[in-house]
């Protein structure tokens, strides 16, 4: 959910962004996208916009856990990190059952965010790092943001990196490799704070 806003907002706002990291990205429209979008409006019909539907938990997080069993939790599909896994369920912010009508509004905005009309908006030396897990079920195996990556560099944008993680499931940042995944991000940040160093000593000595 997160990096759909993120990718809603760098077409949305293009000047407003130095760089942006996109965990877990996908850019394909997928048949359980288009299922889905089809049984959210049935049950908002059937339970109210603020009503709750087991049926599209089912079908979502449900679908996730299955590659994963047999079952410790509801949510093994989340990271390998049981620690981290049970630290989100004793959350109560956490799990819970979304409303029809947030399932509505998310699955509209996979469509949108992959538009290529709204990827033209996006500034194309704009610096944008995509990672994921290999073992991630909501990003197709890590298939979903290489297929984005390379979408967007056909499309023209300048400055794509990307990084798949062995074994690693949905939440990189809450994942037993965690360290690894915070030095590549930290090594992307430094490569474009040394860049951005040079081009500022090449105007200044322009000037001069």
């Amino acid at each position: 959910m997160g990096t759909l806003m993120a990718q809603q907002a760098i077409y949305q706002y293009p000047d407003l962004y130095d760089a942006v990291a996109l965990s877990g990205a996908n850019g394909k429209v997928g048949f359980l996208v288009q299922l889905g979008r089809i049984i959210a409006r049935i049950e908002r019909l059937r339970l109210g916009r603020h009503g709750r539907s087991d049926i599209i938990n089912g079908m979502s997080f449900g679908t996730f856990n299955k590659a994963y069993a047999p079952n410790r939790t509801a949510f093994d599909w989340l990271s390998r990190d049981e620690s981290e896994v049970d630290k989100y369920i004793a959350d109560p912010n956490c799990g819970f059952v979304a409303t029809t009508q947030l399932w509505v509004d998310m699955l509209d905005a996979i469509p949108r965010v992959v538009r290529r009309e709204n990827w033209s908006r996006i500034r194309h030396d704009l610096p944008i790092y995509l990672f994921s897990g290999r073992n991630d079920q909501v990003n197709d195996n890590g298939l979903g943001c290489e297929f984005l990556a390379e979408s967007y560099r056909e499309f023209g944008l300048k400055n794509i990196s990307y990084r798949v993680y062995p074994g690693a499931r949905h939440e990189t940042l809450n994942e037993l490799n965690l360290d690894e995944v915070t030095e590549h991000i930290v090594e992307w940040l430094e490569c474009l704070r040394a860049v951005k160093k040079n081009e500022e000593g090449r105007m200044k000595n322009a000037e001069l």
